[in-house]
């Protein structure tokens, strides 16, 4: 085992910036804060960079199970680095404070509702979701103002037909509060949410880590945030690694700013680490218009970026192309173009898929006919809810729906039953087709993946407004040899592509 402090392999070459970031960890106190980009070999990085902390008892916060795991294939020997999710984190603290408990994602939030038993199954289901999505976003809540606040941006509240007696929106509210503070109990089972929630609700964290790495933080919740802070001893330090440009996740409460306020709260030093060796040189000029800072390694090749038409990726794209879109109505329509061509393709969002089959059953449809005038019915009805909850809130909300009844439009309109939709839904909406398959995403879903070659449907990005910077920054860098971009409007039906190769001079 290498001891701390210790020069890298023999073989390996770090960077300059890598290097200062090791010296940083290397260092007895202080905070730090790694502004790193896509590509840039953040977590190679900082796992190297933990390896030489000196430390005895190290947390990696990891986003995901998967990252944790392979954080700790490659810690192997290090028995003073731990790296977990916060989740499971938070998991170990309840079990200290009650022992043993079941994880019951499926019951526990039924039964948090099933006193309530005036309430009809609709009212049950919206709060259900309510206090599960409280739960997962505000612990502390403990007006009626906060449980609004969260109820009305998330649209879980039941629909004016749902109302029976004794039942409104502010009793509605009431009975969340109620279910938050029964959810304190002690139980033999909890699920996912209570694993933020209990640990910060009845104060079971304890300082326990003399080193956190907070890795991709521009994606953690303020309460995921908040424990790997408290998990952190008094004279401890906090690494925050992550990059501010990737921060697309705002829509399901991951805190876009998390990196300059942790900064700004720790007294952070800030380090860069901009350099990829991901992305050809082309595609990091093309990334460079967003994000100015973000460098190619002089080691990476030349890289392509094109414009062509759809039908130049409908003919050529093959198994392990990504194709991206800031939508999912469009890449419907390449699945099916792709697999009329014989090419196997599958679009990511397993669990898209399924809400859309709940939408289909919604429709209460016997024949495929039917479906286009359902589908309006139920979209009017929607949208005239949204509208009248919070008009200003409706705008993204609105935008979702109309994908999801334009997705099922576009699929009704190749098959003969509905049944053959609600099973070719589930069967095209898959994450594990792999290399097998052409991998058609949303720049959301594809996010931490990368590929030689990614088709980018250009059209369907917006233009306006950092967050709408950030995606197409994201969607440009999962790309690492070729970057198509496929207009219509630049592309046309000139077959003939735009070949657009960076300069000569050393970019990184």
């Amino acid at each position: 085992m290498k001891m701390p402090g210790q020069a890298a392999p023999v073989g390996r070459v770090w960077s300059e910036q890598q290097q200062a970031i090791f010296k940083a960890f290397r260092e007895p106190a202080g905070h730090v804060l790694v502004r790193a980009r896509a590509g840039c070999a953040k977590t190679t990085t900082s796992l190297e960079g933990v390896k030489q902390a000196p430390e005895r008892r190290i947390l990696v916060a990891a986003f995901n199970k998967l990252i944790a795991d392979e954080a700790n294939a490659r810690l192997v020997g290090q028995d003073r680095v731990k790296a977990k999710t916060l989740h499971a984190l938070g998991m170990g603290y309840i079990k200290s404070a009650w022992g043993p408990v079941e994880v019951d994602n499926n019951g526990r939030g039924w039964e948090l509702v099933n006193p309530y038993t005036s309430a009809t199954q609709e009212i049950k289901t919206a709060l259900r979701a309510t206090h599960t999505k409280v739960r997962e976003l505000n612990p502390w809540a403990d007006t009626v103002e906060d449980i609004e606040r969260i109820a009305v941006l998330y649209d879980l509240l039941p629909g004016d037909e749902a109302w029976v007696k004794g039942w409104s929106e502010s009793l509605f509210y009431d009975a969340v509060l109620e279910i938050l503070k029964a959810a304190e109990e002690p139980s033999e089972a909890i699920d996912f949410a209570d694993m933020i929630f209990l640990p910060l609700r009845k104060g079971m964290v304890y300082p326990s880590y003399e080193l956190v790495v907070i890795d991709e933080a521009q994606d953690m919740t303020r309460p995921q945030l908040e424990i790997a802070k408290r998990a952190t001893t008094k004279d401890g330090r906090i690494f925050i690694v992550g990059d501010d440009r990737q921060a697309i996740y705002g829509f399901r409460g991951a805190d876009s700013g998390a990196l300059d306020r942790l900064k700004e709260q720790l007294q952070a030093t800030e380090l860069g680490l901009k350099t990829t060796y991901r992305c050809g040189r082309a595609i990091v000029e093309r990334a460079r218009e967003y994000v100015p800072d973000f460098e190619a390694a002089p080691t990476v090749e030349e890289g392509v970026v094109r414009y062509c038409p759809p039908s130049e990726m409908e003919q050529h794209a093959t198994p392990g192309d990504f194709v991206l879109s800031r939508v999912n109505a469009p890449l419907m329509g390449v699945a099916l173009s792709l697999i009329r061509r014989g090419v196997r393709a599958r679009i990511r969002g397993r669990e898209i898929g399924k809400g859309l089959v709940e939408i289909v059953k919604k429709l209460r449809v016997q024949r495929i006919e039917e479906v286009p005038i359902e589908l309006e019915r139920y979209h009017s009805k929607e949208m005239t809810k949204l509208l009248k909850r919070d008009p200003h809130l409706a705008k993204a909300k609105l935008a979702q729906l109309q994908d999801n009844v334009d997705t099922i439009n576009t699929l009704a309109e190749t098959v003969t039953s509905v049944e053959e939709l609600t099973r070719k839904l589930e069967m095209l909406f898959n994450d594990e087709a792999g290399a097998a398959s052409v991998m058609c995403s949303t720049v959301h879903k594809a996010k931490g993946l990368e590929a030689d070659r990614v088709w980018i449907l250009e059209d369907t990005l917006k233009s306006g407004g950092l967050e709408e910077e950030n995606i197409r920054y994201v969607a440009y860098t999962r790309a690492r040899k070729e970057l198509c971009l496929v207009s219509l409007l630049k592309g046309g039906s000139d077959a003939r592509a735009v070949i657009e190769q960076s300069s000569t001079h050393d970019v990184g």
